[in-house]
């Protein structure tokens, strides 16, 4: 807590003392600050999977839960597998490094372009 970063005239609420089988008493703040806290973390987490995964990793997961996934993420009105992926990359995952182009790219790579774009056809070709 000695080292959270905080802006001038701020200071984090003080801890609840703790007691073995004691009640825990905690306050509207102390959710406020765990919710901060937690946030913090994902935002941390998040960054280190994109570096654990490089971009052929987070192209290959996006592509996957766009179009293979048995909980895919919804598509809003993508006409293209490309467009759908690098969307949801951009919104969702919020990779702002990538371009249509280099999303194709990494997907050739992977050998897997053309499959994303027949799955993308299996389950939109009556809506595009």
């Amino acid at each position: 807590m000695q080292n959270w970063p905080l802006e001038a005239d701020k200071h984090l609420p003080e801890l609840p003392n703790l007691k073995n089988g004691g009640k825990i008493e905690l306050l509207p703040r102390h959710a406020v600050l765990a919710s901060i806290v937690c946030h913090h973390a994902a935002i941390q987490l998040n960054k280190k999977l994109i570096e654990f995964l490089g971009d052929q990793g987070v192209v290959y997961m996006t592509a996957h839960h766009a179009l293979f996934g048995n909980d895919r993420i919804p598509r809003f009105n993508e006409k293209s597998a490309d467009r759908l992926i690098n969307n949801i990359l951009t919104n969702r995952y919020r990779v702002t490094s990538n371009s249509t182009e280099s999303v194709i790219r990494i997907l050739k790579e992977l050998d897997v372009w053309k499959v994303c774009q027949r799955r993308f056809g299996e389950l939109y070709a009556d809506t595009n």
